[in-house]
């Protein structure tokens, strides 16, 4: 190996930490224990309305909507904001929280569609993330309740059990507010599904950016970031990820514990 081609590929090893560390940042918060959220609404006198409300509230949830024999159950996290609804009649906006630890209503543009309409804004947490995990220990045999299929169930589950809390509080049985659901990205996609296998439990579906439709080894979009980024920085990314699905392969833990993920087994 000649001297400029060792040079090269000690600059490019190089790159690999500072290109890790972002990753770092974000997705190993807990394990290396660097990166802080921003204050929340309300405190410290910062961002003040980011929130509508931080108010938790929990139901019991069914773990495995497709078993007939297991009747295990989790505690699912959820916010409900009624300020604006017109009670007892007016509409509920269901907004699905996806891939992530759902920590309130926003104050966002759901919040000024609520007030026109005089809608109820509920938000369940998605399983698994936030405080919303069957489980403590993240193995492939208890993984395999985190789906698609499995979040349909329980945002089905969810609508049935706040529509009847709605009553409860109502003094009334057996009504049925018009329900709405909301979501963007995967839980657009959670959206536009909800409405295509439950009809009948909602009136209409907002999916914005819904990916609704898998492509099996979808390359382009990788593409389109390598052309984006240009040559040295593609190749960059390239290394790391070869750096990364070896030490993976190698079945050592160093790499699982930097993400955060060393209780995720084979």
């Amino acid at each position: 190996m000649g001297a400029g081609t060792t040079a090269g590929a000690t600059s490019r090893l190089a790159v690999v930490p500072l290109l890790l560390l972002p990753l770092l940042l974000a997705r190993g918060a807990e394990a290396v224990s660097l990166w802080r959220p921003p204050p929340e609404a309300g405190l410290l006198g910062s961002a003040p309305g980011r929130f509508l409300t931080q108010e938790e509230h929990w139901m019991s949830q069914t773990l495995d909507h497709f078993s007939p024999t297991d009747h295990r159950q989790f505690k699912q996290r959820y916010y409900e904001f009624l300020d604006y609804h017109r009670a007892p009649n007016g509409p509920v906006f269901l907004n699905i929280c996806g891939e992530a630890s759902c920590t309130g209503i926003s104050n966002n543009y759901l919040a000024v569609m609520a007030k026109k309409f005089g809608a109820a804004l509920v938000s369940p947490e998605h399983r698994y993330y936030g405080k919303s995990s069957p489980f403590e220990d993240l193995t492939t045999e208890n993984l395999r309740f985190l789906s698609s299929k499995q979040a349909l169930s329980d945002l089905a589950v969810f609508r049935q059990y706040y529509q009847e809390t709605l009553n409860a509080k109502y003094n009334r049985s057996g009504v049925d507010n018009s329900w709405f659901v909301f979501g963007g990205s995967y839980s657009g996609a959670l959206s536009a599904w909800f409405r295509l296998k439950f009809p009948h439990l909602t009136c209409g579906s907002l999916a914005s950016s819904g990916v609704v439709l898998a492509v099996y080894n979808f390359t382009d979009f990788d593409k389109q970031i390598g052309e984006s980024a240009g040559p040295e920085c593609k190749e960059a990314l390239q290394e790391v990820t070869r750096l990364v699905d070896g030490q993976l392969q190698s079945g050592h833990n160093s790499v699982k514990e930097l993400f955060g993920a060393k209780l995720v087994r084979k």
